[in-house]
């Protein structure tokens, strides 16, 4: 599943590379994301930007992530903010370890949300997110099939919800469905989406 570049390295953990800072570029030249990825500990720490342009459906926003994930390659804590011409919003996420996420807005308000047993988050477009969902499934390491409900946020608003989610591998290729989008890509020996054929390069 390298194609169409090969990479080498432990296929288990991304710490073995040590700090690495990935940029995934839109061929219509509307969206760029980059994110950093660093080990601390027995945990990875990963950092991003996903900016985009402004749409006759959607004006121009910049969402910025922060993910904390745990050796087990699930993310435990996510903070966000989506910066908009008419405003800004930030949300974190917190994984209890008991099967629910506690949500807690920048007004301060929280509540648990998301269906009992979800894990996986996902904001459509980001290649950060879909490497994760990858990653925490193992389908980088040998073609295999997973589905199950997740937490989907919209990156314009962070407004978030249950989404199914259904990610199954081949021999070149990991394919991710949900309700939002459905996305082919060629990821790396780590895990981390190389290109989607046709839509989106890393550089």
């Amino acid at each position: 599943m390298t194609s169409p570049a090969d990479t080498t390295g432990d296929v288990d953990d991304a710490a073995s590379a040590g700090p690495q800072v990935f940029t995934w570029f839109s061929s219509d030249g509307a969206r760029v994301e980059q994110a950093r990825i660093a080990p601390t500990g027995s945990e990875l720490r990963v950092r991003g930007r996903l900016v985009e342009a402004g749409t006759p459906e959607r004006p121009a926003f910049t969402l910025t992530y922060d993910v904390v994930v745990d050796d087990e390659g699930q993310a435990r804590e996510i903070a966000l903010e989506s910066e908009r011409a008419e405003d800004s919003r930030s949300l974190t996420l917190r994984y209890d370890g008991g099967d629910a996420w506690l949500a807690t807005t920048g007004a301060g308000e929280s509540e648990r949300i998301g269906t009992s047993g979800v894990t996986e988050v996902l904001i459509a477009g980001s290649m950060a997110f879909f490497s994760l969902a990858v990653r925490a499934n193992g389908l980088h390491r040998a073609p295999d099939e997973v589905s199950r409900t997740a937490l989907s946020v919209e990156a314009y608003d962070l407004a978030v919800s249950d989404t199914p989610m259904s990610f199954r591998s081949d021999d070149s290729m990991v394919h991710g469905i949900t309700g939002e989008a459905a996305t082919s890509a060629h990821v790396d020996a780590e895990g981390f989406v190389l290109d989607v054929p046709g839509s989106i390069e890393r550089r």
